[in-house]
């Protein structure tokens, strides 16, 4: 997702943490999504309609 999105950390947490912790970019954008979507919109559109159809879903 980050590859095909060509995605960049949201924050420093999520930058500082990038290579060890890859799930905390999830979790913001987790958040952004459920919070502010016209944030994540203004991110990354692809980002967020990816959310929006449940594309984090495994099953």
């Amino acid at each position: 997702m980050v590859e095909e999105f060509q995605l960049k950390p949201l924050t420093a947490e999520s930058e500082a943490v990038w290579a060890t912790r890859p799930l905390e970019f999830f979790a913001e954008v987790s958040a952004l999504a459920l919070t502010e979507p016209d944030v994540l919109e203004r991110v990354s559109s692809a980002l967020r309609e990816w959310m929006r159809l449940g594309g984090y879903r495994v099953l």
